[in-house]
């Protein structure tokens, strides 16, 4: 199996972080890690970050000051392990179907593919 890092820029975002994280580390997908980059969040983001890495060796996480989204990932990008050979971004207030990275690389197998590209389902409330 294939390393997969899963890059998530984090800021302000306490209402919908924990559902996101809980989508990913709940994957049926194994072989995946997780790098949280908390790009100066001003509420409880960065401690709920901190506990998630507590609990789950996957879990990764970088504090830095706010920059925007793009310093995020790019800051996001050099702490991905060097064995990984897919990068996949998470917005912070967004979550996974459990098997999502498992048939993204199916995808990937079965279609010799170098990116993936997906559908979403946009949630509104209880929408």
């Amino acid at each position: 199996m294939e390393l997969v890092s899963i890059v998530v820029p984090v800021y302000n975002v306490e209402k919908y972080l924990r559902q996101c994280l809980d989508s990913l580390i709940g994957q049926t997908y194994p072989e995946i890690e997780i790098i949280l980059v908390d790009d100066g969040s001003r509420d409880n983001c960065g401690a709920i970050c901190d506990e998630y890495q507590k609990n789950d060796p996957r879990i990764h996480t970088i504090h830095k000051p706010n920059g925007g989204l793009t310093s995020a990932w790019t800051e996001g990008l050099k702490h991905t392990s060097p064995e990984a050979q897919y990068v996949l971004f998470v917005d912070s207030d967004d979550w996974l179907s459990l098997d999502f990275v498992k048939e993204m690389m199916q995808a990937v197998t079965e279609h010799h593919a170098d990116i993936v590209i997906t559908h979403y389902t946009k949630a509104m409330g209880d929408k």
